[in-house]
């Protein structure tokens, strides 16, 4: 229960951000998805084409670099919510992506000092780690 207490107050006391995903709308017209979708359709051969397709700017011009870093940023936020269970992924493979994520998780409650939980997830970890070598 101390874990769980921890984890609670943790999450109550920290502002948290709105989970930013890209979402792939075909409706959707704005420049974020509008760069993901070229992005994806291979019509942007460079940064160049693709700063002046999407932006009418060019490669270097700070709208565009905020632009790229924030898709960036949503693509990497999306890599934590794969669903593993639904995927391809055989039981040993799925062991370690959900291990990859705990072991994150735990670091970084670990370094909030967060250590109930921390310690907890490390030893679901470890348990984890020694069923699937």
């Amino acid at each position: 229960m101390k874990a769980l207490s921890e984890l609670a107050e943790m999450v109550h006391n920290t502002k948290i951000k709105e989970v930013e995903l890209v979402q792939q709308n075909r409706n959707d017209h704005s420049t974020l998805n509008t760069l993901l979708r070229g992005i994806l359709n291979n019509e942007f051969p460079s940064d160049q084409d693709a700063a002046q397709k999407v932006l009418q700017v060019d490669a270097t011009d700070q709208l565009y670099q905020r632009l790229r870093r924030k898709l960036r940023r949503s693509l990497l936020n999306a890599v934590f919510f794969f669903d593993l269970p639904q995927s391809d992924y055989n039981e040993r493979q799925r062991a370690y992506h959900e291990s990859c994520k705990t072991w994150a998780a735990a670091k970084i409650l670990l370094a909030k000092n967060a250590n109930y939980i921390g310690i907890e997830l490390c030893h679901k970890l470890l348990k984890k780690a020694e069923k699937f070598d």
